[in-house]
């Protein structure tokens, strides 16, 4: 019953050949191929919630409503809110608020409250004003009889020395003191104008309407002598060098 006959031996050792060629067959290392190209990009998700509100921002001490600010090159710079019925501009490089133009012209209203009449600058930024009113009618240079010092000076930019060199040697009841002790708009530089200087208001006369038809005084001394000085009558542009009571 247990005998194994030729005939099944043999099938025995085919079998076993069989079965260690297929375990051989397994064992062999076969090396990994390129990888594939990535496949398309999938859809995007939906956004998330909405974050809470950050605290409110907060300007320069000291802003109002409509006031601005412009970088200059180097900082912000701010800009005030400016008056009704202006206009912001570009006046060299810087915005400013603006009535009409950029600076000023002839027969505008200066920053010291009196009339333009002269400016040194195209930009309109640098000159001379006229009061916008006559301060007194009739008063007298007050130094009649008197040699002055040192107020000699006729061209343009002379008549603030001279109204400073006069007032000493004339006294306080002087034109040149009533000039000197002049205030308006946080202004106390005002002075009785050189001899050029009143010949410059007087070509701009029809600009500066304050002006009326009679002589007005310089602070330019005549002569050598100094006993007397410069007037200038606009009614017609006639000098007068005799006057200096």
């Amino acid at each position: 019953m247990y005998m194994i006959t030729k005939r099944q031996k043999t099938i025995s050792l085919l079998a076993t050949i069989i079965i260690l060629s297929v375990s051989q067959a397994e064992a062999v290392v076969v090396p990994t191929g390129p990888a594939g190209p990535a496949g398309p990009q999938g859809l995007q998700g939906i956004p998330g919630p909405k974050g809470a509100a950050g605290p409110a921002g907060t300007g320069p001490v000291g802003t109002a409503k409509g006031d601005m600010q412009w970088w200059n090159g180097r900082a912000w710079v701010g800009i005030k809110v400016g008056a009704n019925n202006t206009t912001l501009k570009n006046c060299d490089g810087i915005p400013t608020w603006v009535a009409d133009h950029c600076g000023f012209i002839i027969g505008d209203t200066g920053p010291a409250g009196g009339k333009v009449f002269y400016l040194t600058d195209a930009a309109g930024k640098h000159g001379l004003e006229a009061a916008p009113a006559d301060q007194t009618s009739g008063i007298r240079w007050d130094c009649f009889g008197k040699i002055v010092n040192s107020a000699s000076g006729t061209a343009i930019g002379t008549g603030k020395a001279n109204t400073a060199h006069v007032i000493p040697q004339c006294g306080i009841d002087s034109a040149a003191s009533v000039a000197a002790t002049y205030a308006l708009n946080g202004y106390s530089d005002w002075y009785l104008p050189s001899k050029d200087e009143l010949a410059l208001l007087y070509a701009q006369k029809n600009k500066v309407s304050s002006l009326y038809r009679y002589f007005y005084w310089s602070s330019t001394v005549v002569g050598q002598s100094a006993k007397g000085t410069y007037a200038l009558n606009f009614a017609d542009g006639t000098e007068n060098t005799n006057r200096s009571n």
